[in-house]
């Protein structure tokens, strides 16, 4: 079922037939509260694209993770704006 189209030409029926490899990573930190799971998915998968230990995760660092990407957030949003906006100038000034 693909509500989004997030597989987009990929039809349901070919999906089937793949296979999911999953690959444990042993000592994976874990978290050790109930409110910090999103940003551990989210930092571990950082970690991951970045090549680095997610070992170095440190679960003491969770507010600093969430500030951190926050900035990001809200930084990229900005740059994004003002690049619609300019496109957007540039569509307006051709006609």
């Amino acid at each position: 079922m693909d509500i989004h189209k997030v597989y987009g030409d990929i039809g349901e029926e070919t999906m089937g037939d793949r296979k999911l490899e999953v690959e444990g990573v042993p000592e994976c930190p874990q978290q050790n509260d109930g409110g910090n799971c999103g940003m551990y998915v989210l930092k571990i998968a950082e970690f991951l694209i970045m090549g680095m230990d997610i070992n170095e995760i440190d679960g003491d660092d969770m507010t600093m993770y969430r500030e951190k990407m926050t900035t990001e957030l809200i930084l990229y949003s900005k740059k994004r704006t003002k690049e619609m906006k300019k496109k957007q100038q540039v569509k307006t000034e051709r006609k």
